[in-house]
């Protein structure tokens, strides 16, 4: 007789095969991390590190240099206008820019006095400072994750002479209300950067604006004098 007919056996993909081994398995979790079972849930592991690490946030923060610059500048500028805490400090981390570095400390600085003094107190204990007018910058400029000294609105000295053809004004004036001075003389400075109605002098000469019509022969460095 003919022999019958055998259906061929299916391919079969076999997953976690137990042993053939007599001896009684071990348990296997549900799931491994790197081969190694877990110990312990997340939330376990998380409840042990706040109960073990202490995260300290403003003075409390600060170390070496940054520690004793904030004991220094006690006497120079109220602590109303000096910022540690991790809010105020993440707000000064940006600018116009996409970058982002959060200062250790900010201090909003009123005048020139102060100004020295800061600047003092940050050479005598080595730490790097950084300074901010209106925070427009495109590039980064107005950033740091050392000390940031941002001027206040204080800075307001102005003075037009020989008929517009100079003027002399501090740092904390808008670009836009300068030329909104010169105007009744016919005169405007000479770069005219985009963000015109919100920079700041003091960011106008320190990056040496320019703009879209000024070119080269009107920018900041073309126009100032010494």
């Amino acid at each position: 007789a003919a022999a019958a007919q055998q259906a061929p056996e299916e391919a079969q993909i076999i997953l976690n095969t137990k042993s053939t081994s007599t001896k009684e398995q071990a348990f296997v979790p549900d799931f491994i991390i790197n081969h190694v079972p877990p110990s312990h849930s997340g939330s376990q592991w998380l409840q042990t590190k706040r109960a073990n690490e202490t995260e300290e946030f403003g003075d409390a923060s600060l170390e070496g240099g940054y520690k004793q610059f904030r004991e220094d500048i006690r006497s120079v500028v109220p602590d109303a206008r000096v910022f540690t805490d991790p809010l105020r400090t993440l707000a000064y981390g940006t600018d116009a820019s996409f970058y982002r570095l959060v200062p250790k400390i900010v201090v909003k600085v009123h005048d020139e006095a102060e100004m020295i003094k800061l600047i003092k107190a940050a050479r005598a204990n080595k730490t790097p400072v950084t300074f901010r007018a209106g925070g427009t910058s495109l590039s980064g400029q107005a950033i740091t994750d050392s000390i940031l000294l941002k001027l206040g609105h204080t800075w307001r000295y102005r003075k037009i002479e020989n008929d517009g053809e100079i003027i002399t004004v501090e740092p904390g004036w808008i670009l836009g209300q300068v030329n909104r001075m010169l105007a009744p003389y016919g005169r405007k400075l000479g770069p005219d950067p985009s963000s015109i109605e919100s920079c700041w002098i003091g960011g106008v000469v320190n990056n040496n604006s320019s703009g879209m019509c000024c070119g080269v022969s009107q920018n900041t460095y073309h126009t100032i004098k010494d």
